[in-house]
């Protein structure tokens, strides 16, 4: 068997020989792909890759080593010359994309193509060399504008893979990467303006936050005026009761966060309210006045650290 194999991969390489750019058959029934596959290897239908533009930054380099994204010659036999490939904008897959996600969930948000001067592609080429079954680059890495996007919404930019000298067919299910943003209707800049309650140092601080989407219902925030110290939290609000559920964000320094609904900390050592409008209910967001009244904090040596504060949307 593996002599028939033997066989059939040098006569597949002598047609290869006589008829440039033609598909190399390796038998009736098997034909070699170009495909894109993650980690090592394993070629996985619709690759996806989740991203979170930071909207403070002009430009943002993203690449996605971890993933070792590379394209790949999918077949019994490895290239039996130098192939070509194109990476390219696959303006068709946007529909592709928003189908599976319709199909698979009922409350579908539907993604746009992102806008061709939100970002530039890097790779654009690339060569699978001969007797190899990967090409060198990791097709990925993307200079973005985030400040050219728009928040509140979800953006795609699907990359496909096609060849040449010679050509093999591009997979139909996993030759494209999906590289999307995820939308949220609250996300934005907001104007905060509280009160921080510390041990130590307490004090009042007002700047112009960026609210960046996690996921279409939860948001990344600076804690108080910590935020380039790494305090940051995730806000959760209920797109029925517009209640907020916070938590420290993943990585984030001074975890975990406690929220105070009603009241500020009334130990370790407890604090009388300054900040104005606080006095009630805090953790909520109103969408009439698009405005978050947010009341958590952690605990430090010596008691608790506190921000008391609302977000007004600019």
């Amino acid at each position: 068997m593996k002599k028939l194999l033997a066989i059939l991969a040098i006569v597949a390489f002598i047609t290869f020989g006589c008829k440039k750019n033609e598909y190399i058959k390796i038998n009736d029934t098997d034909k070699s792909t170009v495909v894109f596959a993650e980690n090592g290897g394993a070629v996985k239908s619709f690759p996806k890759i989740s991203y979170v533009p930071d909207g403070s930054l002009a430009d943002e380099y993203i690449s996605f080593d971890s993933y070792t994204i590379r394209a790949k010659l999918d077949g019994p036999i490895v290239a039996p010359a130098d192939i070509t490939l194109t990476y390219s904008i696959d303006a068709a897959g946007l529909a592709k994309f928003n189908a599976e996600g319709a199909a698979s969930s009922t409350t579908w948000v539907p993604y746009e193509l992102m806008p061709a001067n939100a970002y530039s592609l890097l790779v654009t080429t690339d060569v699978i060399k001969k007797g190899e079954v990967y090409a060198s680059n990791v097709v990925d890495n993307i200079v973005t504008h985030p400040n050219l996007l728009d928040p509140a919404k979800f953006y795609l930019l699907p990359i496909k893979v096609t060849s040449s000298n010679p050509a093999f067919p591009a997979s139909t299910t996993s030759g494209t990467i999906y590289f999307y943003v995820i939308g949220n209707p609250l996300a934005g800049s907001y104007q905060a303006t509280g009160y921080f309650y510390h041990p130590t140092g307490p004090r009042a601080f007002t700047e112009v936050k960026a609210a960046i989407p996690f996921s279409p219902t939860e948001l990344l925030v600076f804690l108080g005026d910590l935020g380039t110290s790494g305090y940051i939290a995730k806000l959760s609000t209920d797109p029925v009761t517009n209640k907020v559920t916070i938590s420290a964000a993943p990585g984030a320094t001074g975890g975990p966060y406690t929220q105070f609904d009603d009241v500020l900390p009334t130990t370790n050592p407890g604090y009388t309210t300054v900040a104005p409008g606080f006095a009630g209910p805090a953790n909520f967001y109103n969408p009439l006045t698009k405005t978050f009244w947010l009341r958590y904090g952690y605990m430090g040596a010596g008691g608790w650290r506190v921000t008391e504060e609302k977000l007004v949307k600019l």
